[in-house]
């Protein structure tokens, strides 16, 4: 997977660990712009400030059961696809690879970079023998 963009602009490459604290910026944006939508409790806030940290992504690209797959831009990192195997789907038998988290910034919207991180990820699932990972929404 080459870091060069292509001729549509598009440049995906491979995650690597000082890319933690990126990941966790854009996470918490795409993460609140999504879910929260009429307001901000202590509940979710709990949430983003314990699961979306630096340190929790410097964990995560640590081990090699998880993949990232990065879209980058002149200025950073605009998206990404997380591959997780080793996960059980919760609807019984099934591939234990997941596609387990899909972000891009909402201002990327309309460009392609969801469509690419997610032909790249099943790509990833397909070299690990599981072409037909699981995910829930």
């Amino acid at each position: 997977m080459a870091a060069d963009p292509s001729p549509d602009g598009l440049s995906l490459r491979p995650a690597r660990l000082d890319d933690a604290s990126s990941l966790a910026a854009l996470s918490i944006e795409v993460w609140l712009s999504t879910y929260l939508r009429h307001g901000v409790n202590s509940l979710f806030a709990d949430y983003v400030f314990s699961e979306l940290t630096p340190a929790r992504f410097q964990s995560l690209l640590q081990q090699k059961s998880e993949t990232f797959i990065v879209s980058q831009n002149v200025e950073g990192i605009d998206g990404f696809i997380r591959i997780s195997e080793g996960q059980s789907p919760p609807a019984g038998p099934g591939s234990a690879v997941e596609i387990a988290t899909l972000y891009v910034q909402p201002r990327h919207h309309g460009r392609g970079l969801g469509r690419a991180l997610l032909q790249a990820g099943l790509q990833r699932c397909a070299d690990l023998a599981a072409p037909a990972p699981w995910l829930t929404t």
